[in-house]
């Protein structure tokens, strides 16, 4: 379905599990974005990082407002799949398969300490970290993917921006089986933010989780949930 005019595909976490093993094994490369409120508000602006949200292979329900303002449009979605959860699922299937993982961009001691954390859990995993610190134009970031040849990268340069990187910088990196953007999954992994509790999660109050530790992102907040839930409003009852 569509939200906004932003694709959102409708699949449970087993179904979504499938089609990226697909992905690992089909020698073709493919995009996937986790979709949350702030994405759908951002591409309203910017029609490039829309058209790339719309070009993916796969675009999944990040945000609980997505899944609501499915609800609320008439076409429910089936189940939320959160970035930071994909991030271990993923990592779960490639070390079974026998891929690669590279976490680029983030912080560099947020990026080696997610590493390590995945690493941890995932032993047999290959898995690399770099282009921390980086802008995304910087040359050293194509040059140590091409050393290291990962068949995924998880990107966390921010949304819009690192689904952009991907989708203009993949086919400069014919190993990557996978692009996936992250956006603050590295954080979360590495503990540098904690979690909501599981309560909050299932409520859809992240957002005021994330509030109260980082009150500075108010504006942030006030995008993912009253600017998105007025447009979805007027969507359903001003545009018909």
């Amino acid at each position: 379905m569509k939200i906004l005019g932003v694709r959102v595909d409708n699949y449970n976490l087993d179904e979504t599990l499938n089609l990226v093993k697909g992905y690992l094994t089909d020698n073709r490369q493919h995009l996937i974005a986790t979709v949350n409120p702030e994405m759908v508000v951002l591409a309203q602006k910017d029609l490039t990082f829309r058209e790339v949200l719309n070009a993916t292979d796969l675009n999944l329900p990040d945000g609980f407002g997505v899944i609501l303002a499915s609800w609320f449009l008439g076409d429910k979605l089936k189940e939320r799949i959160t970035g930071v959860d994909f991030v271990w699922q993923i990592c779960a299937l490639a070390e079974k398969l026998d891929k690669s993982v590279y976490l680029l961009g983030g912080q560099v001691k947020v990026g080696e300490a997610a590493a390590a954390k995945i690493s941890k859990n995932f032993p047999r995993l290959k898995i690399f970290s770099g282009g921390n610190d980086c802008q995304p134009t910087d040359p050293a970031i194509i040059q140590d993917l091409s050393a290291k040849k990962p068949h995924i990268i998880l990107a966390a340069f921010g949304h819009g921006r690192q689904e952009k990187w991907l989708a203009e910088n993949l086919p400069r990196l014919p190993f990557v089986d996978i692009g996936l953007g992250v956006g603050g999954a590295f954080d979360f992994i590495a503990g540098k933010i904690k979690r909501a509790p599981k309560f909050l999660r299932q409520l859809g109050l992240e957002w005021l989780w994330r509030l109260i530790l980082q009150p500075w992102r108010w504006q942030r907040i006030l995008t993912a949930t009253g600017r998105f839930s007025w447009l979805v409003v007027k969507a359903r009852f001003l545009n018909n």
